[in-house]
């Protein structure tokens, strides 16, 4: 579809349809219930934290909204609570909603959401008072965490197992990656131009740890090479020989890598 077609267009070719769609990315997000068939549901705002801070962040937030009617009811209370952050996720979610519901598409609340979960902790341990009691509840929280944060970092950094579900990237994607960490600086640019059946190398390109710093390719010419701004060139041999571009660094599998004139 071109991109003039209006909201209002596609609303009145069914509304029932659009709402049933937008009715239902809110409920993955929020978190489906019976009425999911899958077998196990969505609930992605659960996923945007580790456990509990994710049920945290969920207590915070309706804290926020339940001030927030106190207020309108009663202008002089005294009631606080961040509005910003509030009315950004009351109008970024549903904005969202319209398409359709991916966790990276919410990725942008995770901040708020760790905001809410600290606000909610800074309640209880105000309720609380004791301040072993509080140092207990924060020792608790950070053990619970633990582990959960390098979660995705791992992903990018471990070999993959034949056989094993545990996800992880392919051999000669880690051996190219560590090799390129090993030549460049964190400003620099790599273009990779691989085949596009080629899985192990869109693992590279998308899911590695230079995946940051890969740039989108202009083309296969020595001349447009050399114009993207990139200081290595990774190239599958799958394509045929490398155009002669600058000087070989290295060969892993069918990968070589190149530093450009």
């Amino acid at each position: 579809a071109s991109n003039d077609v209006a909201l209002a267009e596609v609303i009145a070719q069914d509304p029932g349809r659009f709402w049933e769609n937008v009715s239902g990315n809110l409920r993955a997000f929020v978190g489906s219930g019976a009425e999911d068939t899958s077998e196990f549901g969505r609930a992605i705002q659960l996923r945007l934290l580790g456990f509990p801070a994710n049920w945290l962040a969920t207590i915070g937030l309706l804290a926020w909204l339940w001030n927030l009617i106190r207020i309108m009811q009663t202008p002089q209370s005294t009631v606080s609570y961040p509005l910003v952050p509030l009315l950004w996720v009351l109008l970024y979610v549903p904005a969202i909603a319209i398409g359709f519901a991916l966790p990276r598409f919410f990725l942008p609340l995770a901040a708020i959401y760790a905001l809410a979960a600290a606000w909610a902790l800074r309640w209880a341990c105000q309720q609380i008072g004791d301040v072993r009691v509080q140092f207990g509840l924060g020792l608790l929280l950070l053990a619970l965490l633990w582990g959960g944060f390098n979660t995705g970092a791992t992903y990018v950094v471990r070999p993959v197992i034949v056989g094993s579900d545990i996800p992880g990237q392919p051999e000669t994607s880690l051996g190219v990656a560590r090799l390129v960490l090993t030549i460049t600086q964190p400003t620099d640019r790599v273009l990779i131009r691989i085949p596009p059946d080629d899985e192990t190398g869109l693992a590279l390109a998308k899911y590695s740890a230079i995946s940051q710093r890969v740039v989108a390719p202009v083309g296969d010419t020595v001349e447009a090479l050399q114009a993207s701004g990139a200081t290595l060139l990774v190239w599958s041999d799958q394509l045929g020989p490398a155009p002669e571009v600058g000087r070989l660094v290295g060969k892993i599998g069918v990968y070589s890598v190149w530093q450009l004139k």
